[in-house]
């Protein structure tokens, strides 16, 4: 858990109880979960598996861009409201995903388009398009981390 100094001590230690217990809720208890608490108290986090740590870490990268798409996460969020924070059909998620990210001026798009749909791991995926507020959240922490703050 990664707080804004000025949230109060109990409020992080209770936050990295519920976390470590997230975690440990996880097939195979091999998972760790990230999440990060603004001066706000608004906050997000993500569980991702041991394996997937490096596909995380690679995320961090796409993220760290200088030119990525400032605003990208918030408006697939708004893009993805009707299918949060579930969906049986992964399809439109996989569309808007792919639309959006094709609209903006990056220079690396046809990269993170494919590690956005095809990122996995002993054919684990690392995104599952079926929980759309999964995705938007593991993206709103890996941009936390990718922004240094």
């Amino acid at each position: 858990v990664i707080s804004h100094y000025k949230i109060p001590l109990s409020y992080v230690l209770q936050e990295a109880r519920s976390a470590e217990s997230k975690a440990k809720k996880v097939d195979g208890k091999d998972a760790v979960c990230i999440k990060y608490i603004k001066h706000s108290f608004s906050s997000a986090e993500a569980l991702i598996k041991n394996k997937h740590l490096c596909l995380f870490e690679e995320l961090i990268d796409f993220l760290s861009d200088e030119d990525f798409p400032f605003g990208f996460i918030y408006q697939l969020q708004e893009l993805l409201l009707p299918y949060l924070p579930k969906t049986e059909d992964e399809e439109p998620v996989k569309k808007l995903t792919t639309y959006l990210i094709g609209k903006k001026p990056y220079k690396r798009k046809k990269e993170f388009i494919d590690f956005m749909l095809n990122a996995h791991i002993n054919d684990k995926k690392f995104f599952d398009f079926k929980e759309p507020e999964k995705i938007i959240n593991t993206l709103k922490v890996a941009k936390f981390i990718a922004s240094g703050v």
